[in-house]
């Protein structure tokens, strides 16, 4: 049984088997240990004793045995975001919120984001923020607005796109896009 540290204290631990009836002097038996660690757990390396004992024991200083678990978190850097589109009609001298981006970090450590825009209608809308810090576990949002001056000269029909890129060169995804 799992008797101290981190390990022990804020891990899940599972054994196969969970007892061994018989084992002859000298003779040696796996036991597969598993960990779970929570979602979101920060990365890092954490230690716990587990203790094997005996019944029926009476030689001092062989009825019990401590082993060392090293339990490494890696680091995970994942996210989704939502939505992946939006649509927008307008005319001249209109200007006014398209909606929010929502960025959920599902990793366990803090993720950053850059924003960028391109596409035909880059100069007539914009985003809230350039950059964004995600907290581990959480979601953050970045508003999509949009510009439209008088001075624009009107086009029937005209199709203007954007695609704002939301990019981590470490994450999983690296990069996701959110076309307008």
């Amino acid at each position: 049984f799992c008797v101290s540290g981190t390990v022990c204290d804020a891990f899940s631990l599972g054994f196969v088997p969970l007892n061994i009836s018989s084992l002859t002097q000298g003779a040696t038996r796996a036991i597969n240990v598993t960990v779970n660690v929570s979602l979101g757990y920060p990365p890092g390396v954490y230690q716990g004793t587990i203790t094997s004992n005996t019944t029926g024991c009476s030689i001092a200083g062989h009825c019990t045995d401590n082993v060392t678990v090293n339990v490494t978190v890696p680091t995970t850097l994942t996210w989704l975001f939502t939505p992946s589109s939006y649509a927008l009609n307008a005319t001249t001298d209109e200007s006014g919120t398209i909606g929010d981006v929502r960025i959920t970090n599902t990793g366990n450590a803090n993720i950053s984001l850059e924003i960028t825009d391109s596409g035909s209608g880059s100069s007539l809308v914009s985003q809230s923020v350039s950059s964004l810090t995600v907290g581990n576990q959480s979601s953050a949002n970045f508003t999509i607005t949009y510009n439209i001056p008088a001075s624009t000269s009107p086009s029937f029909n005209t199709l203007y796109t954007v695609n704002f890129s939301i990019t981590n060169t470490s994450s999983t995804p690296l990069q996701r896009n959110v076309s307008v």
